[in-house]
């Protein structure tokens, strides 16, 4: 998933602002953490989803 990820943030220049991902504090591996780390180089901001469901319900 995270590959898909950063591969759209690079062909899309980087038009991802937030990604909101589930299960944020589950342990990463190596491989996933390397992607994680590229696609918050690249700017974005990384949220649990839940988050971004009560801050867009306007709650």
């Amino acid at each position: 998933f995270l590959k898909i990820v950063l591969n759209y943030i690079e062909r899309s220049n980087n038009n991802l602002k937030t990604l909101g991902m589930v299960n944020l504090d589950k342990e990463l591996n190596d491989e996933e953490l390397k992607l994680l780390n590229q696609i918050k180089d690249k700017g974005v901001k990384i949220v649990e989803f839940n988050i971004i469901h009560y801050i867009y319900k306007g709650v």
